[in-house]
């Protein structure tokens, strides 16, 4: 499917989601998603409605936020359903759905070091603190 248009997913898009494989950072405490969530992201008919990401916090550790609405289009829901046949990705990622096609995704992220030696450090652990304070309300 070629970008900006809305035509169905096709079947090699879909097996393509279904047999996306994971790589692994940090000796294998962080899955690399991002890039399976983005070729998601470029089939999803009106993405600029019913596709939102943000990075986050759960539990005290980083996270992406991915909130994805289908708008009742069937093929955003054929994406759905081979994103669930990737069980690794989706059991890594899946975190809540509601009625009305409405799905919540969380992913960890490396934790951001902060930057040594120039006397920002303080400064820039409240620049995350701001920014992460969105998930925190979600729950």
């Amino acid at each position: 499917m070629s970008e900006g248009t809305y035509s169905y997913p096709d079947e090699d898009d879909e097996k393509r989601v279904t047999d996306w494989k994971i790589e692994w950072l940090n000796d294998g405490k962080f899955p690399v998603l991002a890039p399976w969530f983005d070729f998601i992201k470029s089939l999803w008919w009106c993405a600029d409605w019913g596709w939102t990401e943000f990075d986050g916090m759960d539990d005290g550790d980083p996270i992406r936020v991915y909130q994805v609405s289908t708008g009742g289009w069937s093929g955003n829901e054929s994406l759905l359903s081979a994103m669930r046949s990737n069980w690794s990705c989706w059991m890594l990622s899946f975190y809540s759905m509601r009625r009305g096609g409405h799905y919540e995704f969380r992913v960890p992220r490396l934790p951001v070091p902060p930057v040594l030696g120039d006397g920002r450090e303080h400064e820039h652990e409240h620049e995350q603190e701001k920014e992460f304070t969105r998930v925190d309300n979600l729950k």
